[in-house]
């Protein structure tokens, strides 16, 4: 392809070992007729075929990028990855085993300029009848399926419905609900789809013009497992969104006898042979038996699937988030760049470092030794600098507190380091309340460890507080230090597993995120926080968090440049060695984590 013009739409085309068929879709899609540029994104789903090989011979004739989704299985995360590429606002995804129309490209586009998402119609083929001559499937098509008819503005209904395989969003409109669940099976990502963008409030239209062949396979045996299959999916689908009285299977109540009703229409088939019809009974069969499964699974507590709502959407979402005020809050001189590059590469954000104070006096700890200094004086004078040198030239805006690290604070002074800390980010939001700001918190990975009594963002438990207030206050003190004496033996345990949590990181997320939780129209995002996450990754710590607050999780992950990165985090020549001593990971680009993982914590009105 020779058109360099911006793609006015992505077609996205989740891929798996199909390259018998995804020739004759490419030819269709080669051969659009009045289609505005366009480009096919395919996302590669953990192929063992020559895909690639196939690819090549036809990229002169398309606009082709092949993505690599192969990290979770199914079609929903390879949308979701496709998504994250996609160079155009205009989203249409068929499906490699399919054939669009020859005006399918230019119908999706014209049906995006009148409504936010559409579901196109799909004639069924048998898989062994569909041959090499497009031609020829296009006539079956045409003849089937009408062309010329209007897009049909959707209504709410008590069961919505998108196909997958022939349908198309704005990125907008796939960013309110944050894209596929990749945790769900096959059979209902779909259907899941819809029910969260009409719960959204985005209505599917109908595009009836916008046309797909799809294939079918045929046999008694491959309709029963499909339809077995899809009956158990629809009842755990029901019991995730509480939607049961809605469904078109369940609401009514006659899945219960359905067995009884299939059984008596197999004796029919019996005795009437001329109305046999074999395959429709096995359906009628594995969907009755599927229901029944899925309803068991229900009850026993079986048919739980953990929701991966948006996994695989890495690079186009971070595209969305850098269109606002964002507010990286970094503990240390050197987080905000080891955590989150992508976000300071490619954006515009504030970069506030916490601890960047020093003690007067100054002071020396195991730590400043075992970086080269002699004191906290030198240890913050060569840090700054090294920071300063690290975010040279870079379009973030950096600020540098002066509050002290947890090596050189006390209880009194970390109240009000993070007190002052707390009114700061506060008015940084109400500055930017009208723009959707977003606040950059650690996500605290690393080796857990059990809190002590005095929490790390300086604010005594409750229980504490009394101790200190009783009369036996003096005499429960050498109680206090022993137990105190215990975390830090219990700490060191940690730390001999890889580094444990860095309780400043715990200080900064726990006091700023609590004090923000309440706080309307703010988004909060953790970042994963290297080298921790090499020792234990911050999934169940984000969890954690996100039942605290009670917020909404939406994972998102940036694919990372580790050359520009390296290029910044080498200026940090104090820490690079001595945090990841024994593999020395971070003193080169080849051994940086391929990708850079973002929390999102949206409130429930957020993601609704």
């Amino acid at each position: 392809m020779t058109d360099l013009r911006p793609p006015s739409a992505s077609v996205i085309i989740p891929c798996r070992n199909s390259t018998r068929t995804l020739g004759l879709q490419l030819e269709a899609l080669a051969r659009q007729v009045d289609a505005p540029p366009f480009e096919v994104i395919i996302a590669d789903n953990g192929s063992t075929d020559d895909l690639a090989g196939l690819l090549d011979e036809w990229r002169d004739r398309l606009a082709l990028r092949l993505v690599d989704a192969a990290e979770h299985p199914g079609a929903a995360y390879a949308r979701n990855v496709g998504m994250s590429r996609a160079g155009a606002d205009k989203l249409l995804f068929c499906d490699s085993d399919d054939v669009v129309a020859r005006d399918w490209v230019s119908r999706g586009c014209d049906a995006l300029d009148l409504v936010d998402v559409y579901s196109g119609p799909g004639f069924r083929i048998a898989d062994g009848a569909i041959g090499d001559d497009l031609n020829d499937v296009w006539r079956r098509l045409d003849r089937e399926l009408e062309p010329d008819l209007p897009v049909r503005a959707g209504t709410m209904v008590p069961w919505p419905i998108i196909l997958g395989g022939n349908s198309g969003m704005r990125r907008t409109t796939a960013w309110a609900v944050h894209g596929y669940d990749a945790g769900l099976r096959g059979d209902v990502e779909d259907n899941d789809l819809a029910i969260r963008l009409q719960d959204a409030g985005l209505v599917i239209a109908s595009a009836p013009g916008v046309r797909i062949v799809y294939r079918s396979r045929t046999g008694a045996r491959q309709a029963f497992r499909t339809a077995r299959s899809r009956g158990a999916s629809h009842v755990s689908l029901c019991a995730r969104h509480g939607i049961a009285d809605r469904s078109p299977l369940l609401a009514s109540g006659r899945w219960r006898s359905e067995p009884i009703r299939v059984a008596a229409s197999g004796c029919r088939m019996l005795l009437r042979p001329k109305t046999r019809d074999l395959e429709g009974l096995a359906s009628r069969a594995g969907l009755a038996i599927g229901v029944y499964e899925g309803q068991l699974r229900k009850a026993t507590g079986r048919d739980r699937v953990t929701p991966a709502i948006g996994a695989g959407w890495e690079d186009g979402v971070s595209e969305q988030l850098l269109r606002r005020p964002i507010l990286i809050l970094s503990p240390h001189l050197d987080d905000a760049l080891f955590s989150a590059a992508e976000l300071i590469r490619r954006g515009t954000p504030e970069v506030w470092t916490v601890f960047a104070g020093a003690p007067n006096p100054p002071i020396t700890t195991d730590w400043d030794r075992s970086c080269g200094f002699s004191d906290s004086q030198q240890a913050l004078e060569v840090r700054r600098e090294e920071d300063a040198a690290a975010f040279e030239g870079a379009a973030a805006r950096v600020r540098r507190l002066d509050h002290l690290d947890g090596a050189y604070t006390t209880p009194e002074r970390r109240r009000r380091d993070l007190t002052t800390l707390i009114a700061e980010v506060t008015s940084w939001v109400s500055a930017h309340a009208d723009s959707d700001p977003i606040v950059v918190l650690p996500a605290c990975a690393g080796v857990p460890v059990a809190r002590p009594t005095e929490r790390n963002d300086g604010r005594r438990t409750e229980l504490a507080r009394r101790a200190e207030r009783s009369p036996l206050a003096p005499l429960l003190a050498p109680l206090r230090n022993v137990k105190h004496q215990h975390y830090l033996r219990r700490r060191r345990h940690a730390q001999a597993l890889g580094l444990a949590v860095n309780d400043d990181h715990v200080a900064v997320r726990d006091a700023v995120g609590e004090a923000l939780t309440g706080v309307p129209g703010v988004t909060l995002a953790l970042m994963e926080d290297l080298p921790y996450l090499w020792w234990h990754p911050a999934d169940a710590a984000v969890a954690d968090i996100a039942t605290r607050w009670g917020r909404e999780i939406v994972p998102l992950s940036a694919v990372t440049d580790r050359t520009w990165k390296y290029e910044r985090i080498r200026h940090y020549t104090s820490q690079l060695e001595v945090m990841d001593r024994e593999k020395g990971r971070l003193t080169q680009a080849e051994t940086l984590p391929h990708r850079e993982r973002l929390w999102l914590l949206a409130s429930s009105a957020q993601v609704g």
